[in-house]
Formats: C-alpha cells, structure tokens, sequence
C-alpha cells in the first residue's frame, strides 16, 4: 500500500514535469524529485523483462466499439494532460523506444464487423492484424474454433502481477488459456463491480465504520440488509415510489454477481480441469433464496426496471447520484458519475456470503474485454515480448494514474478509499458460465430472481440438458 501511495505521488510529480517541458518552461528537477526509495524496497520485478530488437515493425491491435462508459479499453492516447491518457502515451513511447516498434490502433464501430473479417484473415493466414480485444461472451463460441493461440505458445510469464492470473484461471480449462487478461487494459478494473456507498448518509445513520467491516472481514449480505432497512424511507404516501430513499440501487445482476462474490461458481471442474454439470448444489439453492430475500422481495431496494414509477427519469444510477440511497451496485467506472456529487461518498467489495468467506470476490461484467492472438499470426514470439513489456509498464505507470483518475472529484481523497479499491481489485473473476452462457444457465438464475420467483429448482431441472449439451462442445475442445 505504501509502494502504491509512493508511485501515485511520483507519477504525479512527472506528468507535471512533462507538462512544464511541453510548455517551455524550466523545471529544476532536483526540486521536483524526492527520495522514492519506498517504493524500490521490494524486489525489482521489471529486471527481467524480455527484449529484442524489432526496428521498424508495427504492432496493431483491433479492438470493438465499448458499449458501456464504465469500461473504456486504452492502448493508445494522445498526450493530452489528462492524468490517464498522459500515462498511456507514456508507457506506449517507452515500449516502442526499447524494442523499436511502432504501436497502431484501429478501433471498428461494430464488434461483428471486426470477428468476420478477423475469421477471414484466419483463414486466408495472413492477419494484419497481433493482437484482437473481443467481449469476451462474444469470443467463447470463437474459441472452440481453433482459431486463438494459446496463453503458453506466447510466452508470457503469467506470475508477474501486471497479468490477472485470478480472470485468467476463471478462462482456463485443462491447463489450457486462449484469452489474455491484464494491466495493459484499465477496462478489468473500470468492469468491477462493487458497491459505492454514501459516507454522509452511513454518518447520519450511525452506521458502524464500512471500511473497517471490509478489514474485519465482517461485511456480509447480512450486515448490508441491516444497513439497508436502516436507510430506507418512505416519503409519507405508504407507497414505494421514486420519492423514496432506499438502502440500496442495482440492476438484476444482484443475483448472479452477489452468488459469484459468495463464492459460487455454477459450474464445477473435474481433475483434469474441465468443466461439468450435473446438478445445482444445495448451497446454490441456499444462496438464491437469501439472495432472493435481501435484495429482490425487499422494498428497501430500488432495482432497475422493476416497478414502474412515477417520475421515468429517475434511475438506480440518478437515484443514488442525487443522494437518495446508501448503497451503489455498479462497477467501478461508474464512479465518474459522482465526481460533482454534494456528498462524500466510498468504494467497497461485494459483500461475502457469510462471515466464514475468506476473501472479498469481485466478479467481472461478463462482457469486459479479454485479449486473444489468431494462429494466423506469423511472429508470436515478438507479441508475447510485446505484450509483456505493455503490460509491465502498465503496472508501473497506468496503474497508479487509473486510481487518480478514479479519486478524481472525491472531496475526501484517504488511504482508506486507495485500500478498498486494491481489495476489490484484488480476486476479481470472470465467470466462465456467464461468459460460456452454458445453456443459458446464469441468465435464467438472475431473469428468474427479477420475475419475483423465490425457488429457482425448477427452471435449472428445465434447462440442465442444454447446459450439459454446451458443456460437452467446450470439453470436446480443450480435450484435445
């Protein structure tokens, strides 16, 4: 946390040298620069990053269009002096200054767009094109095309801490990984979701101190609802209308995410690491029906599109911006919303299931993008050394720029909010069976909690041969 702390102000302290000299004007950095040994006090992971000499080679990534302004993919960005953007130019110069490369970006409007002509290009074996970011349900069924290499043929030295090892265990099956998931895109952190919470209305309550439940481990599904039935208020017509103030404010993703976060998977492994299904444990059924009690069949929640209200210009989202809730479910990146807010507000995990949980869990929007390489590709000893330096220097200087940019606007800018956004960062996972849509397994969990139903046994009995069915094409393939 201290290295952290330390690298935020030094980053700070260089975009600011970098934009006096972009000015013209002097700077003495012996006043500019202090002592940063802090922050070198652990072992230099970035020694030994591999290198080679590309002179002249371009290096081109195809993205899709981002539908979301929560989950904004960087990998290049004018120097404009916006804190984030300066960050990735930055680490962009310094990579095409060491192996000699030069970075392009093209971006298509539409993601199909991008998967026909990348099949085409597949199939012809020449692709411009190194490295494709691809929602990641839509690159599940692309998969079992054979047409990605894997995480092992690139080289990538995966136990760095710039790779999200967590999202990419969630991705692999047989000791096989095709999707590449790491600090070369803020997007796995904009994609968090967790709860935002309102620190003058958990004041005026009297709530216990949020932050310090989180570091206890106390902050569960129960110690929300206590919180919730606190917070809410009826504005006087007995009646639960958008007039009202509520504990909390979210979308049907309640469901599936708090049973991720409480450490359900939906689909198991075997042995061998793959997957299989034969039927819901006890504990599913457990978890849906608290689940179910706390957040679907309470009036103290405000659930997107679940009552029809008075005043339709009221979101979950304005609903808690205008500080009419507690709580926010929401990722991460949606806290831009909140930069001209009139109340202090904080970030924390999802809560755990129960106090017994050992860790906070985070899980991922299932469409954030994940990052593959095509078999077509005809250098992919030059992308893995690429894509490890990228996502280095990520660490190293988007990183501590992405948690500025987060705290932007926030009147109270402590180590406490720093600290919660490393632990929900933390063990974030992207579930295969909201990715893989097996069957159409989770949607039917989350649909069926949305339509007012407590018992979920039946629709999963209903839907268990086509879970199995897709379940046998995706072992089929990582059979091989």
């Amino acid at each position: 946390m201290k290295n952290l702390l330390t690298a935020i102000l030094v980053l700070s302290m260089t975009l600011s040298v970098c934009a006096c000299q972009a000015n013209g004007d002097t700077v003495n950095t012996d006043e500019a620069v202090t002592d940063t040994t802090d922050s070198v006090t652990e072992e230099d992971i970035y020694a030994n990053l591999p290198t080679g000499d590309y002179t002249g080679e371009e290096f081109n990534f195809a993205t899709g269009y981002v539908y979301g302004e929560w989950a904004l993919p960087v990998f290049d960005a004018e120097n404009t002096g916006e804190v984030l953007d300066s960050a990735v130019y930055r680490r962009n110069q310094i990579v095409e200054e060491n192996l000699g490369i030069t970075i392009n970006v093209d971006e298509y409007l539409n993601e199909n767009d991008m998967l026909r002509d990348m099949v085409q290009f597949v199939m012809s074996g020449d692709d411009p094109y190194d490295v494709y970011d691809i929602v990641s349900n839509n690159a599940a069924p692309i998969i079992l095309k054979d047409y990605f290499v894997d995480t092992e043929t690139l080289g990538l030295d995966l136990d760095k801490p710039w790779w999200n090892k967590t999202v990419m265990d969630s991705l692999t099956f047989n000791d096989t990984c095709y999707s590449i998931a790491g600090d070369l895109s803020v997007m796995y952190w904009d994609a968090s979701y967790c709860l935002m919470y309102n620190k003058d209305m958990a004041e005026k309550l009297g709530l216990p101190d949020q932050y310090q439940l989180v570091r206890d481990g106390e902050f569960t599904i129960d110690a929300v609802n206590t919180a919730m039935a606190l917070a809410y208020e009826d504005n006087g017509n007995a009646v639960v209308d958008t007039e009202d103030t509520f504990g909390l404010t979210g979308n049907r993703r309640l469901m599936t995410y708090s049973m991720i976060a409480g450490g359900e998977t939906f689909v198991p492994t075997d042995k061998d690491g793959l997957p299989y299904f034969e039927a819901p444990s006890e504990r599913l059924f457990e978890m849906y029906e608290k689940i179910f009690d706390v957040y679907f069949d309470n009036d103290a929640v405000f659930l997107a599109n679940k009552l029809q209200f008075n005043d339709s210009r009221k979101t979950w989202g304005s609903i808690f911006w205008d500080g009419d809730a507690l709580y926010y479910f929401e990722p991460v990146g949606s806290s831009k919303h909140l930069r001209e807010s009139n109340f202090d507000y904080g970030f924390l995990p999802l809560p755990k299931y129960d106090a017994d949980q050992e860790d906070y869990i985070t899980p991922l929007l299932h469409y954030v993008h994940t990052m593959y390489v095509t078999k077509a590709n005809d250098d992919v000893e030059m992308v893995g050394v690429v894509l490890e330096n990228l996502a280095a220097e990520s660490r190293r200087i988007v990183r501590p720029a992405y948690f500025e940019r987060v705290l932007e606007g926030k009147r109270t800018r402590d180590d406490d909010s720093i600290e919660m956004l490393e632990i929900i960062f933390e063990n974030q996972v992207l579930n295969p069976a909201m990715v893989f849509d097996w069957g159409g397994f989770t949607g039917t969990i989350h649909d069926n909690a949305f339509m007012g139903n407590k018992s979920i046994s039946s629709k999963i009995a209903s839907i268990t041969s086509m879970i199995q069915s897709d379940i046998q094409k995706t072992v089929d393939y990582y059979s091989k």
